[in-house]
């Protein structure tokens, strides 16, 4: 019998559904753009500038990608 994972399948689309598309569509273009200027990532504190978002609220975007 398989290990469930930390978090069922059901729950994983649950969360992504109530992000917001466009919100994820920004961070990633945030993050393309860093790094292609800068040669590394932006921390969660300049994406969360960058975005007008919590630094918890942009982790949570991060961590459901």
């Amino acid at each position: 019998m398989p290990i469930p994972n930390r978090r069922s399948e059901y729950a994983q689309e649950a969360l992504m559904r109530h992000k917001d598309r466009e919100t994820m569509d920004k961070i990633v273009k945030i993050i393309e753009e860093y790094r292609m200027e800068r040669s590394e990532i932006p921390s969660i504190g300049q994406i969360a500038e960058k975005v007008h978002m919590s630094r918890s609220t942009v982790y949570y975007y991060l961590r459901d990608m």
